[in-house]
């Protein structure tokens, strides 16, 4: 009868069973804790040359995780809900492309590139944006944090500094 246990002379070592070859890496990682293959999906963001911080902050806005007044609220925060720019209620798809600040600044983005509509929604940026610059697929990360950065930048601004 045969043991159900194996014995060897040769040194244990530890093996990734996540990994290649047994080894271990933070991508396997982190596609191991995102098994529907977020990594995947992110990969816009961090192969875009833009600065790591804006990166980061990026991936927070996709995942709905920038501390907006919503959030905030969510955190048992307590203080006024109300957007710094229009009084509605601020949430990050408001700051980013509801409120009457991001509006303007989106109608001002479609002049320039000569669309006759702006984007309202994360979603409909990437759709709207392959339309009106179907060749300038290495802008369009850069571009959306560029305006999206701003625009949080200018909201703490106001929040803030009370400029």
């Amino acid at each position: 009868m045969l043991s159900p246990f194996s014995v060897s002379v040769a040194r244990d070592t530890p093996k990734w069973v996540k990994g290649e070859k047994g080894l271990f890496s933070v991508k396997t990682t982190y596609n191991s804790l995102c098994p529907q293959g977020l990594g995947t999906n992110m990969n816009h963001i961090w192969k875009a040359k833009i600065p790591l911080k804006i990166k980061i902050f990026m991936w927070l806005v996709c995942n709905n995780a920038i501390l907006t007044k919503d959030n905030l609220i969510k955190r048992k925060w307590v203080g006024d809900e109300r957007c710094s720019f229009c009084c509605e209620p601020e949430s990050i798809s408001h700051l980013l492309f509801g409120c009457s600040m991001a509006k303007y600044v989106w109608s001002m983005v479609a002049w320039v590139l000569g669309a006759n509509c702006r984007p309202t929604s994360l979603e409909q940026f990437w759709v709207w944006i392959r339309q009106i610059l179907p060749a300038g697929k290495q802008f369009y990360m850069s571009g959306l944090a560029t305006i999206c950065w701003g625009l949080w930048i200018a909201r703490n601004s106001v929040c803030f500094e009370k400029k």
